[in-house]
């Protein structure tokens, strides 16, 4: 096998380098101080330091490509569903939604930090929705709609409007890995994880937007 080429950079930041070695790609970071080598380093040890190399298998890859493109494909929908009366229902009083559940098959599908991300979008949907076309407690949801009997709108919407959806995801993905966990990932008791998943995670955007509200 060919040896990497060393780079040696000088009083810079690490720097990537990208290598051949005739059947696979590497990436590593390599950031050696030329005052190391003349402390009496050897080669070997030079070598040694630089040889922390990050491999990316295909499969490896391929779940990235994948979680990229259902990223994607979930922050389509959720858009999609916000500005059709499919996600967010017009009442006159608040706007009914189910823009939670993508956000919860989303989590379990794809982890924690991106489900926490799709209710990010989920609530930054809501805050321009309810800005666009108000309801009676759109100024829960939206700094722009003026709190009743004020002339201008209350920052605490953001919060109400973006932190509880973002905890929507990771708490649904929390409660099917518990239950996934005891009954050792059993085909059967997968989907009834789900549910209750989805469940909790319906729970949790209504209490604590309700919560905050009250607060």
């Amino acid at each position: 096998d060919a040896l990497p080429i060393l780079i040696i950079m000088l009083g810079r930041k690490p720097g990537r380098c990208t290598f051949t070695d005739g059947r696979q790609k590497a990436e590593f970071w390599a950031y050696i101080n030329l005052s190391c080598i003349f402390k009496g380093r050897t080669a070997l040890e030079v070598f040694k330091m630089s040889s922390n190399v990050k491999t990316a298998s295909p499969m490896a890859r391929r779940a990235a490509i994948r979680d990229m493109v259902l990223l994607a494909l979930f922050v389509a929908i959720l858009l999609l569903m916000t500005f059709t009366p499919i996600g967010l229902i017009d009442l006159p009083l608040i706007k009914a939604t189910i823009l939670h559940v993508p956000v919860i098959i989303g989590a379990i599908l794809m982890g924690p930090k991106k489900g926490a991300f799709l209710g990010a979008v989920f609530g930054i949907a809501s805050l321009v929705k309810n800005t666009m076309i108000p309801s009676a407690l759109s100024f829960a949801f939206s700094p722009f709609i003026p709190v009743p009997g004020t002339d201008s709108g209350s920052v605490w919407a953001v919060v109400i409007s973006i932190i509880p959806r973002m905890l929507i995801g990771p708490a649904a993905w929390l409660i099917y890995k518990g239950i996934e966990k005891i009954t050792s990932s059993k085909i059967g008791f997968r989907a009834v994880g789900a549910v209750i998943a989805g469940a909790f995670g319906a729970i949790v955007n209504t209490a604590l937007v309700m919560g905050l509200i009250y607060i």
